[in-house]
């Protein structure tokens, strides 16, 4: 298990449990955008964690980020389905 503190700011530790929630229920939301081959979906929400990640101190999350971008941007099934599934485990093992 990985634990993360959410570092010395306080308020990003009030507010991670909530972040990681959401990004936990997103996994569906990116499976059904897959689904429906909804590139122009993975794109965006893809983009929006490369961004949200760092303000969290989530590299990681900024990486999947990264990744289902420019997954999407080539129209890559399987790459988006790794990195959705990368995902998965990453926020199944982050404890804070």
């Amino acid at each position: 298990m990985t634990d993360f503190t959410g570092g010395d700011d306080p308020i990003v530790r009030e507010l991670l449990p909530g972040y990681l929630s959401r990004r936990r229920e997103e996994l569906a939301t990116l499976e059904a955008a897959l689904e429906d081959r909804d590139f122009a979906k993975l794109r965006i929400i893809g983009h929006n964690l490369r961004g949200s990640g760092g303000a969290y101190g989530l590299e990681k999350v900024s990486e999947f980020g990264t990744s289902l971008e420019t997954a999407a941007q080539a129209e890559d099934d399987d790459a988006i389905r790794a990195t959705i599934h990368q995902m998965r485990a990453f926020l199944k093992e982050i404890a804070i």
